[in-house]
């Protein structure tokens, strides 16, 4: 009778210890659906937020198409967004005013890459380092492109110069750490 009563105990005290892990266990998991929740509501004000931007700013472009600053608001509103065609409709509107400002023009070469037109992308990078053949992005960006295209003797040449010029900046770093995957990768081949 007394194995039997340790055993009932024994029995109680493994179901109340599950109960208590179960119970630990849920509320892990409530605390991670109120995470993953709270971030879908911050993620949908953002978007909200955007979204009432553009409409904003589409408003005024129509009633002021010569404002070029808020025609470059909304391409890069566009551009945050994703909607890559877009800001390049409305980039393209900038450059006919401006059509040396190389950051328009590397914006609307990202965006052409966005869209895999890589021939275009190349196309506004160069152009934009014609304009400014030491610019920061423009070089950072054209050595991604030509990465990305296989083209990797291109990509370390234009991110060899970046360095030289730029050498503190964060686009030296990641174009140092590019070059070194490739040295690897071609070592290993």
């Amino acid at each position: 009778m007394v194995i039997g009563s340790a055993l009932i105990i024994a029995v109680i005290i493994v179901a109340v210890i599950q109960a208590a892990n179960y119970s630990a266990l849920e509320q892990k998991r409530k605390a991670v659906r109120n995470k993953s929740a709270m971030k879908q509501t911050q993620m949908s004000e953002e978007t909200k937020r955007l979204h009432n931007q553009i409409m904003s700013l589409e408003t005024e472009v129509a009633q002021n198409p010569a404002d070029i600053s808020k025609t470059t608001d909304l391409a890069n509103s566009y551009f945050d967004i994703g909607n890559f065609g877009k800001a390049i409709d409305y980039y393209e509107k900038v450059l006919k005013v401006a059509p040396d400002n190389p950051n328009i023009l590397i914006d609307t070469g990202v965006c052409y890459f966005n869209l895999s037109k890589s021939d275009s992308a190349i196309f506004y990078l160069k152009k934009a380092l014609a304009v400014d053949p030491n610019h920061k992005q423009g070089l950072y960006n054209l050595g991604i492109i030509y990465y990305n295209l296989n083209k990797t003797d291109e990509a370390v040449s234009v991110w060899k110069k970046l360095i030289q010029i730029h050498g503190g900046s964060r686009e030296a770093e990641n174009a140092r750490k590019f070059i070194e995957q490739i040295s690897k990768q071609s070592k290993s081949l």
